[in-house]
């Protein structure tokens, strides 16, 4: 972390950063300081100063010259305190942990099983809700580069995930018989143009305008994919094991979002459109007679 602060600083500054080890004291546990910016102005006043002096020719005992060549964090690539591109073993250790929470579950309840006898309608819910939550994930961690604050992020995003819920059961309720292929046309499109736009670019914004733009164009995607769930649930014969198969999805896809730290936040686009895409080819075939029911039933 000192070399990658340390290579931070000077590739903005130019100039190789002075930084001091702070030890712990009453005052607090120490750490370590970076100095940067003009070089020749931060030595004179340093040499002002004899304790600060002795200080850094103490550090410099401490801290050994900073190679420089740890990996830089980018907007893409936020991970402070990874050494490099990896999984930490603590998502190893998730993985593992829901793995047995599953065999218990064969134990008391044959949940495995259950998933051995899916059909095309369970895998298409299941890549319907692994490609949500690992949109709304990726969503959450794109955002921060613009709107900062992490709670502030959270509302924000969850706000715009409710708010595309709302419009994708209002448009599927006036218009039922609108075409799945436009809409799934359409969520591949905006997943493609998401992975493409710099959502940096609103931080000039006032912050209600700003959050506003960057919730309701990172979730919209969501009011697509909502409209297909929709349709798809209106006409499960098992609307019971359709949810759980949607359930386990979203757990799949919130665990599959620690391969950021390897292709970075923006990469989980292209994956998501990869889940609807197998949605879309797992999606079961639907008789004519089924599309006019399910046209009543939205209308009631």
């Amino acid at each position: 972390m000192v070399d990658r602060m340390s290579r931070v600083l000077r590739d903005v500054s130019n100039v190789d950063p002075i930084y001091l080890y702070v030890p712990g004291s009453s005052n607090g546990r120490g750490g370590i300081m970076w100095i940067a910016g003009d070089q020749t102005t931060i030595r004179r006043r340093i040499a002002m100063h004899p304790e600060l002096s002795a200080v850094l020719e103490k550090s410099r005992d401490f801290l050994p010259p900073s190679p420089y060549k740890a990996l830089i964090t980018t907007d893409d690539w936020p991970y402070l305190y990874l050494g490099s591109r990896h999984i930490p073993v603590l998502f190893y250790l998730l993985v593992g942990m829901t793995g047995l929470l599953l065999l218990r579950s064969q134990r008391h309840w044959g949940a495995l099983g259950l998933i051995t006898t899916w059909n095309r309608t369970h895998c298409h819910f299941f890549f319907l809700g692994a490609a949500f939550m690992l949109l709304e994930v990726q969503n959450i961690s794109k955002a921060s580069v613009a709107l900062g604050n992490t709670w502030l992020v959270n509302a924000v995003i969850v706000s715009g995930v409710l708010m595309m819920i709302l419009l994708a059961n209002m448009i599927a309720s006036r218009f039922p018989g609108i075409s799945l292929t436009s809409i799934y046309l359409s969520l591949f499109g905006l997943c493609l143009a998401l992975y493409f736009f710099d959502i940096a670019r609103f931080a000039f914004l006032p912050y209600g305008i700003r959050a506003f733009a960057v919730g309701s164009l990172t979730t919209l995607p969501m009011m697509f994919s909502g409209i297909v769930f929709i349709r798809s649930f209106s006409m499960a014969s098992r609307k019971d094991e359709a949810l759980g198969a949607n359930l386990i999805g979203a757990l799949a896809g919130a665990l599959l979002q620690s391969i950021t730290f390897i292709t970075g936040i923006k990469a989980l686009l292209l994956i998501v459109l990869g889940l609807y895409l197998l949605a879309m080819l797992a999606k079961p075939a639907t008789p004519v007679s089924d599309v006019v029911g399910l046209s009543k039933q939205v209308r009631q």
